[in-house]
């Protein structure tokens, strides 16, 4: 039951920063939206309604699921801090220009 309710749980996160995060700038068309669409909302939520409806929560314990938030917690953790370490590097590598200086004069 513990496992099922982590699955659900890091589904559900996949699900709201998809939604709230991704989804504004990613526009996909045709089978892309469809399956999109399918993989981000409607999987999530079909599998949280059958794990309420159908799963055996007797031996589940609240503390269960503040071991399975952990790693999609420090994986967001660590790509937000990768994220700025690269920037930095590039607005420090550039004298704080960043790449838009060198794209419009041509030198690297």
């Amino acid at each position: 039951p513990a496992v099922r309710a982590g699955i659900g749980l890091n589904i559900l996160v996949v699900c709201v920063v998809y939604n709230s995060v991704l989804a504004p700038i990613h526009n996909p068309t045709g089978l892309g939206a469809l399956t999109n669409d399918s993989l981000h909302t409607l999987i999530p939520v079909l599998y949280l309604v059958d794990w309420v409806l159908y799963s055996d929560k007797s031996g589940m314990r609240y503390e269960d699921l503040a071991f399975w938030i952990i790693y999609p917690m420090a994986y967001g953790g660590l790509l937000t801090g990768i994220i700025s370490l690269v920037t930095f590097c590039i607005l420090v590598s550039s004298g704080g220009r960043g790449f838009g200086d060198r794209l419009t004069s041509g030198k690297s």
